[in-house]
């Protein structure tokens, strides 16, 4: 239930409707959902949320399938755990809240194949990046222009069983000096990186071999259509303008953010629907909340990623700074080269692109609100929390409450609504260990069960009363 509260604060221009610096942008008041206690307890004790319980158990059978030589190799990368972990916690949430089929059921490990597709686009996305990062745009769409549709996957029909095939040799057609560079974000230089998708492949064709014939030859179709989908995105990448190089003030940037990975994802849920003989048509209409949620984490992948994203892909962060507000984007033009890490950058971008940031925070707010069921906001704040706002140790400098207040003044000059504002400041608490712990010992029990649950759909009206606590701490005693 979104609701609108009292202003708890003089709101002066609180009863405009527009933004007048920002005209299609709409001034708000409050967003989010109110908390609700006696409902909260209701949806715990719907017994399809029981089986959440058996997380652990699928958890103990994904490392009996993963005994491959490509897993083997695969685990002593850093970032690849969190990856693969993500993907095993995104196929038990289909399978258990869309699928309603229960752990160890019938045909349930076949749904393994879908893991490791997810897996292939996720890991053969960062290695295209990267290779294109390191030979240029110009020659990838020189080879792109040679070899045509030789770089599409392909479905060869072998007698017992289909099987996945790449039709061009990438040795061949890469620089020898590109196979000794390493890639950042795993480690390993791209000619072992190479091997493992190859390896992966493998692993790929030996699960389809295991399957029925009718399932395994749906199956290879759709993971098919999957990876040719994504390979489309990365040709609009190589030979497209980004966005936020051209975008000067239009209706905010979120068509194109959305078609990047629903169609693929689309194809990713109908896969699943095949391993497990369900009929597609009957489980559509209820893809769109599971598609919202890739959509939201696209979204906290572009903040994160826009350092590399800049001259490379659409990011959507970058467009909303650069169709919006130049004075951040100066700030990132003047900062992206900082040798931060990760959660550092994090806390850097939130308080010195405070307007672009909160848009993206309120275009996955609104999708939550008014898409998603119970469980999928569960499964959207958990992995908001665990990827946006989880920070790993002590950040650089140590800063004060009323300090994020300050730096992010210019959420209120955008919103004309103090509560947009001061609950902004208050998720941004959450990248720091010390505000983090202050926040928390101003809050009630229900309080921080409602902002460990719904973290980022809870009201903002609850969140600037937390807010005010954290400011006078003394003020509930006068």
């Amino acid at each position: 239930m979104s609701v609108n509260h009292p202003e708890s604060f003089n709101d002066r221009r609180a009863h405009e409707n527009v933004s007048t610096k920002h005209p299609h942008l709409y001034v708000v008041k409050d967003r989010g959902e109110i908390s609700d206690w006696t409902d909260e307890v209701a949806h715990w004790f719907d017994p399809i949320n029981f089986y959440v319980y058996l997380w652990q158990p699928v958890r103990w059978r994904n490392h009996f399938l993963t005994k491959h030589s490509f897993f083997k190799t695969a685990f002593q990368l850093p970032h690849f755990n969190t990856l693969w972990d993500n993907i095993c916690k995104g196929s038990f949430a289909y399978n258990t809240f869309l699928f309603r089929k229960p752990a160890f059921s019938k045909n349930y490990n076949n749904t393994f194949l879908a893991d490791l597709t997810c897996l292939a686009l996720l890991f053969g996305d960062e290695f295209i990046d990267g290779v294109c990062s390191e030979i240029s745009k110009e020659k990838v769409r020189q080879l792109l222009k040679e070899n045509g549709n030789t770089f599409y996957l392909s479905v060869n029909d072998h007698i017992d069983h289909p099987q996945l095939e790449y039709s061009f040799d990438l040795y061949k057609l890469l620089p020898e000096s590109v196979w000794k560079l390493k890639n950042e974000k795993y480690s390993i230089d791209y000619n072992e990186f190479y091997q493992l998708l190859r390896s992966l492949l493998d692993l790929m064709n030996g699960r389809l071999k295991k399957m029925d014939r009718a399932i395994a030859k749906k199956a290879a179709d759709k993971i098919k259509e999957a990876c040719d989908l994504c390979f489309d995105t990365f040709i609009h990448d190589v030979k497209d303008t980004p966005v936020q190089l051209y975008y000067r003030g239009m209706i905010p940037p979120t068509e194109w953010h959305e078609k990047k990975n629903r169609s693929i994802q689309m194809r990713l849920l109908e896969l699943r629907c095949v391993l497990l003989d369900k009929p597609i048509d009957l489980f559509e209409k209820k893809f769109n909340g599971w598609l919202d949620i890739i959509s939201t984490m696209q979204v906290y992948d572009d903040m994160q990623d826009c350092r590399g994203d800049e001259q490379f892909q659409d990011n959507l962060l970058l467009a909303f700074a650069s169709g919006n507000f130049p004075e951040e984007m100066e700030w990132f033009h003047q900062n992206k080269k900082q040798t931060v890490d990760d959660e550092q950058w994090r806390i850097e971008v939130s308080l010195n692109m405070p307007r672009s940031v909160y848009l993206c925070t309120k275009f996955t707010k609104d999708r939550m609100v008014q898409n998603m069921s119970w469980v999928q906001k569960k499964i959207c704040n958990y992995l908001w929390k665990n990827n946006w706002f989880k920070p790993k140790h002590v950040l650089q400098t140590t800063i004060r409450f009323e300090e994020v207040l300050e730096k992010t003044f210019p959420v209120f000059t955008l919103t004309k609504s103090e509560t947009e504002w001061r609950s902004y400041a208050l998720e941004i608490c959450f990248h720091d260990k010390q505000l983090k712990k202050q926040v928390l010992s101003k809050a009630g029990f229900l309080e921080k069960y409602f902002l460990f649950f719904n973290f980022l759909h809870m009201s903002s009206f609850e969140k600037t009363e937390l807010a005010q606590r954290v400011i006078r701490p003394h003020a509930n005693d006068e």
